[in-house]
């Protein structure tokens, strides 16, 4: 009778943990001018649950500046696209930033494929991948010049260039280094200065293809800058989540918001995950494609080893899963994943992609 019991609890906690639904976050690090520059590869679940521990999958790089996305590459493998800063050039000059794919074995993480898409960005700031297995897009600003608007950029699976365009072809003179796409490839988003006081996240519908279709929307306005912004996959009841986190001299806070799921178009006030709250680092927050949860870095403790860049010392960073329930609503307490020790520097910019 005992080992029966037995053998029902086992079979109970087997399909308990059956339910939960495993993503790879890859995160760069806070060491970006020295040889402990690397990318890093977490497996957690939905529930908050650490599933692999956290490995450098590209150690001893001779690059740094680390800001990756996740996205599937050939074979149905997990790729990286990502950009890189040549070490010991600080300069951010259009020549030092290129961006790479990194094509890495989803079972050992052992990297298989380096390709150069001969892409380069001027500041490497900020890059999104779609995440479909066959025909993807990244987006990026590649300058800081008036002029370059963020652009939309197609590869394949073994990461090779197969065409660019504007992604908001309608507005002109975005004045961030940010610009990013979901994780379906169906809308592509940037924040704009409007010149009055506020700041407008504008959100473009696109076609299969990732080129623009229709006009953009207005998925969030506020009157102090954009730090970081990511946006789900269409959920039930056709919105899509909007995260993002405005940061000045005066205060932070991380917002959530419900966007038409097909023009974009804002159908909710603003939730309030999480305030105060700062970071060190662009690309700071990620909301996983089905709206689950929500993945953000915060300032470490003072006794956490610092971050680095050139010779400047700054706060390290920890990373935070908070659970996400009906409507975007956060449910529970905040769960560590990450901390800043736990990598040289801590957790620098991240990404989130469902286990495929």
């Amino acid at each position: 009778m005992r080992r029966i019991i037995s053998l029902s609890l086992c079979g109970l906690l087997f399909a308990f943990s059956a339910f939960a639904t495993d993503y790879w976050v890859a995160m760069g690090n806070g060491r970006i001018d020295n040889d402990q520059s690397g990318i890093y590869i977490i497996r957690i679940n939905d529930k908050g649950q650490i599933v692999s521990p956290v490995k450098n999958v590209w150690p001893n790089t001779p690059f740094n500046d680390g800001v990756p996305s996740l996205s599937v590459g050939s074979n149905n493998q997990l790729m990286v696209v990502e950009l890189f800063r040549l070490l010991n050039d600080l300069t951010h000059s259009n020549s030092s930033v290129t961006v790479i794919t990194l094509t890495l074995n989803k079972n050992t993480l052992a990297a298989t494929d380096l390709n150069t898409t001969g892409i380069q960005h001027k500041d490497g700031f900020w890059i999104q991948s779609s995440q479909k297995s066959l025909t993807n897009l990244f987006a990026i600003r590649p300058g800081s010049s008036p002029n370059d608007d963020p652009k939309g950029y197609g590869f394949d699976p073994s990461g090779n260039i197969t065409g660019s365009w504007r992604l908001i072809p309608r507005i002109k003179n975005f004045s961030t280094d940010a610009g990013g796409v979901t994780a379906d490839g169906k809308m592509g988003w940037a924040p704009l200065y409007d010149g009055s006081g506020f700041f407008r996240l504008y959100v473009q519908p696109l076609k299969d293809n990732g080129l623009p279709n229709g006009k953009p929307s207005v998925g969030a306005v506020t009157s102090i800058p954009f730090d970081a912004v990511d946006i789900s996959n269409p959920l039930p009841g056709n919105v899509r989540y909007v995260v993002y986190r405005n940061v000045n001299f005066v205060g932070a806070s991380i917002n959530l918001r419900l966007i038409d799921a097909t023009t974009g178009k804002k159908v909710s006030q603003p939730i309030k995950l999480a305030e105060p709250s700062y970071s060190n680092f662009v690309q700071n927050l990620a909301i996983d494609p089905d709206g689950r949860f929500l993945l953000y870095k915060e300032d470490g403790e003072d006794t956490c080893p610092p971050a680095t860049f050139g010779t400047q010392d700054f706060e390290s960073d920890n990373l935070w899963f908070q659970k996400l329930g009906s409507g975007g609503v956060p449910v529970g307490d905040r769960i560590l994943i990450v901390g800043c020790a736990d990598i040289p520097g801590g957790p620098g910019a991240i990404d989130v992609m469902k286990v495929q």
